[in-house]
């Protein structure tokens, strides 16, 4: 993740000062923030049953709009 979230507005600015020459690749380079990384605390075992839940429920959704249509 981004340290500043709002790096959709970020980007358009700099886009903006790079084309009308207010800043420079090296200038954008030096104030490039770092990002935050998650790493994953969850045993293996958790995960897959949570993410076979998910997988269910995914399923289940799809057969649901499936019905409707």
């Amino acid at each position: 993740r981004p340290e500043n979230v709002e790096s959709t507005a970020t980007g358009a600015a700099m886009l903006a000062g790079l084309a009308t020459g207010f800043w420079n690749w090296s200038d954008l380079a030096a104030n490039n923030s770092k990002y935050h990384i998650f790493t994953p605390k969850m045993d293996e075992d958790q995960r897959t049953r949570l993410y076979t839940k998910w997988r269910k429920a995914v399923e289940r959704s799809r057969m649901w709009v499936e019905d409707i249509q």
